[in-house]
């Protein structure tokens, strides 16, 4: 009654498959040396237990094997039998996504790890990628006390038809003969699976149905009391084993459940050391127009923080996941026994899983798990969830409506969608651009959010080309996708107030409009204002400097709300960057030699104050002090020459040596975002002689790296630069802007000579200055704290439009009185719909 374990052997070889390999000579001669090997070891391995019918261990996993036959209700996890019946007919209804009878076993071994190693097509053209996965596998099990001394039970499954696989049959002795060598018979078997079924029509081009190879897997041959799939291109940490239990052995504590099941992965990266795994979760995007039936948003997966440092604090915690990923995925056999295995519904073997994790957790109360601390790297593509879209909206017709009743129950926002306007897709990449990301980031999974930009396609190649990761490509990606939930919706328009016309055709639904705009000199454009008085209900406006100047030129101040820019304090974190200074010096190719590296980030423009920087830094030190001034600035090759004269006519004037100057090392071409963060982590000071910033993002980021900052104490800068936390250099003087009629700020460069050396040489100091900088930013400014401020806005909004007309107009006549506009009377617009209240500006 025993399976024998034929040494390396391809089991179960159904007729037709040997026909057609019989047809080749090659083959046929290689098949027949395979029968005479197995049959000569055919009875030194025995599948199972002994002669007698016992346990491989003997009968103290007895119980165990009971417990993997009668597992109905595994992990002691109660069946919500009404949402079962209840989803029972509606998958009788759409797709016949139905229970599935329990997969029996013949035999358990307590202990055992059962890992299904899936191999594709061009694993068989190379087995490099294989052989590295299994020594990884098996030097992670033996280091694990609880499952050493047991047995690894390895089943290599190609996921191929049996015609592809025949394609390629000459090629299987390689994959044989590595089986063969890691094949101990004790603790490690191997053993190769090939497909078993084919498709219903006979076609074996399409025949393989990964769902039915690996239940028929599961149930023939495997035998082990944990069962694992792992791709052949992931290999495990060594001691992803030990880490897993511990993590598992955690959770059962805090549960305080010792028999709660689960379903896990580890952390797993990608080939560059960056996140491809850290959980897959849904966010309201794609409408279920998009798949076939309208325009409301539904729940699509996407990885989560994928692309991310795995540093990252946001991927170092363990939670509740919505699926495990099949590069690496554990859990105890008895539940994918008791689950029937995988739904033989979806054949794309992604959502299978996710499907699988689903299923689990709505029907049997089994979460999926995420252990950081497991960790594997997977050195394979990268899989799209939403790239079969038939397959994608099976997923959702069976899950959708209680995933999304599980997103909704998180929004802070309810009676509208905000919809976020922003200029994306012109071939360039815009501040405006970065800062709305930036916003959508923090609010995202809050309230209903959508985004509009101006080409999705172009506006995914634009980011991807300034190192944007990968997880926020999807969230842009499906928030471009969501349709509008609920009747009403709210529209930021994320431009200079002189384009806000240009989304006339967005917003011509929304009830209500926002506009998000700042200026660098001491007042705005003299045509934004009646754009101001004409469109929006209100501006958003980063600092009080922006409050005051919008003011100043004459926009109520009852119509501005101060909502600064948010930064990603997680990516900009100085704790994972921990590099080596020289290594990373050497990999932007500066130089070594300097002790000390201040760093300017900045357009190359009169704005910016480079002259003055410059002036500063080259009359305050010389080569002797060792020190460099990195400036990087998208340079072409005209500013490149401006900056060459600038640095003649430095010498001519003071008779100077080019051998004497400080070094200054020009970083002229463009840098991905992800590169910002290292560069900012190996140098000592950030600097910038600015007349005058909207807000100054380089500035924040340095001081969010804990980097002690210069900078002129003006402008939208002082929003988040304090005497405390930063250098600020005093304004000397106010002079023309380079736009008619507009002033802006002067700082001398002996003074800004003389703060950068301080900062130069007081290291406590300015180390000190670092630390608040950083804490400063963090408590204020991260993501989650300026949607914070958002969201109470928004609350506001939601609340005003609840109110009638008539409420809303008694209070914008309260407000009006209270307050002093410099562009006339006040009366309101009569061809506004109901429930939108606007004041027009007689002038």
């Amino acid at each position: 009654g025993h399976n024998t374990y034929q040494h390396t052997q391809i089991r179960n070889h159904p007729p037709d498959f040997l026909s057609r390999m019989r047809t080749r000579t090659f083959s046929l001669l290689f098949f027949c040396v395979l029968i005479c090997v197995s049959s000569s070891l055919s009875q030194k391995y025995k599948w199972g237990g002994s002669p007698k019918g016992k346990s491989w261990f003997g009968n103290k996993d007895k119980k165990l094997e009971d417990h993997d036959r009668n597992y109905d209700n595994y992990g002691n996890n109660e069946v919500n039998e009404e949402k079962e019946e209840e989803v029972q007919v509606e998958v009788e209804e759409t797709l016949g996504y139905s229970k599935r009878e329990p997969i029996e076993r013949s035999n358990f071994w307590g202990g055992s790890v059962t890992v299904a190693l899936l191999l594709d097509g061009e694993s068989l053209d190379s087995s490099v990628h294989l052989e590295s996965n299994l020594k990884a596998l098996i030097s992670s099990h033996q280091k694990e006390p609880l499952i050493a001394s047991n047995r690894l039970e390895i089943l290599v499954i190609p996921l191929l038809n049996r015609e592809e696989l025949t394609k390629k049959y000459f090629l299987m002795d390689s994959i044989m003969h590595l089986l063969h060598s890691y094949h101990d018979g004790i603790h490690v078997m191997t053993s190769f699976v090939p497909p078993k079924e084919i498709a219903e029509d006979g076609n074996e081009d399409t025949g393989f149905h990964f769902a039915r190879e690996i239940n028929n897997a599961f149930k023939d041959h495997s035998h082990g009391e944990y069962f694992m799939l792992l791709d052949y291109r992931t290999r495990l940490s060594i001691d992803f084993f030990t880490n897993l239990f511990k993590e598992m052995e955690e959770l059962r504590k805090k549960e305080k459940n010792d028999k709660i099941s689960f379903i896990s992965s580890g952390k797993i990266l990608s080939g560059d050391g960056s996140i491809y795994y850290s959980g897959i979760d849904f966010i309201m995007g794609g409408t279920e127009k998009e798949f076939g039936t309208n325009e409301k948003s539904v729940p699509v997966p996407y990885f989560s923080e994928q692309g991310r440092s795995k540093l990252d604090s946001r991927v170092n915690q363990p939670r509740k996941t919505s699926s495990a990923s099949l590069a690496s995925v554990f859990m105890h056999g008895s539940m994918f026994s008791s689950m029937g295995g995988f739904s033989e519904t979806f054949t794309d073997q992604d959502l299978t899983l996710v499907a699988f994790c689903l299923e689990a957790e709505f029907h049997y109360n089994t979460s999926t798990q995420y252990f950081p601390s497991a960790i594997s790297t997977y050195f394979g593509p990268f899989v799209d969830l939403n790239g079969s879209n038939k397959e994608l909206s099976n997923v959702q017709l069976l899950f959708g409506d209680r995933i999304a009743e599980v997103l909704r129950a998180n929004y802070e926002v309810k009676d509208f969608t905000l919809v976020w306007n922003m200029d994306c897709g012109k071939g360039q990449v815009l501040g405006f651009t970065t800062e709305a990301i930036g916003f959508v980031s923090g609010l995202q999974g809050r309230l209903p959010l959508k985004i509009r930009v101006n080409d999705i396609d172009q506006c995914l190649n634009d980011m991807t080309a300034i190192g944007l990761p990968r997880c926020t490509l999807s969230l842009l990606k499906s928030l471009y996708h969501a349709g509008i939930e609920g009747e009403k919706q709210v529209d930021v328009l994320h431009s200079d107030p002189g384009r806000y016309e240009a989304y006339t055709s967005r917003y011509s639904d929304s009830s209500y409009i926002i506009g998000r705009s700042m200026y660098e000199t001491d007042r705005i454009p003299s045509h934004w204002g009646a754009k101001i008085k004409g469109i929006p209900n209100v501006v958003w406006v980063p600092s009080h400097f922006n409050l005051e100047t919008f003011v100043g030129s004459g926009v109520n101040r009852t119509e501005l709300k101060v909502i600064p820019e948010p930064v990603d304090t997680f990516e900009y974190d100085p704790s994972i960057h921990t590099k080596d200074k020289s290594e990373v010096i050497k990999e932007f190719s500066l130089s070594v030699e300097p002790k000390f590296r201040f760093l300017s980030v900045m357009k190359w423009e009169k704005r910016k104050g480079w002259e003055t920087l410059l002036n500063a830094y080259l009359n305050e030190f010389k080569a002797k002090d060792g020190v460099s001034l990195v400036i990087r600035s998208n340079m072409d090759k005209e500013n490149v020459k401006e900056y060459t004269t600038f640095i003649n006519d430095f010498l001519n004037k003071t008779g100077g040596l080019m051998e004497d100057l400080p070094k200054v090392e020009l970083m002229t071409h463009s840098l991905p975002f992800s590169r910002l963060p290292p560069l900012f982590a190996a140098v000592d000071s950030v600097v910038l002689a600015t007349h005058g910033e909207g807000w100054g993002l380089p500035l924040i980021e340095g001081m969010s790296m804990g980097k002690p900052v210069i900078a002129t104490n003006w402008s939208g800068l002082t929003e988040f630069m304090k005497g405390e936390n930063s250098y600020l250099v005093p304004v000397s003087e106010m002079v023309n802007a380079t736009e008619e009629n507009h002033l802006w700020a002067q700082i001398s460069s002996s003074q800004l000579g003389n703060t950068m050396r301080r900062v130069f040489s007081n290291q406590n100091e300015r180390e000190t200055i670092g630390k608040r900088a950083r804490e400063y930013v963090v408590e204020r400014f991260g993501r989650k704290m300026v949607a914070d401020a958002v969201i109470t806005q928004l609350k506001e909004i939601e609340s005003w439009l609840r109110e009638t007309p008539k409420e809303q107009w008694r209070k914008v006549e309260e407000v009006v009185q209270s307050s002093e506009s410099s562009f006339g009377t006040v009366r309101e617009r009569p061809d506004l719909k109901e429930g939108r209240v606007r004041i027009k500006i007689v002038e």
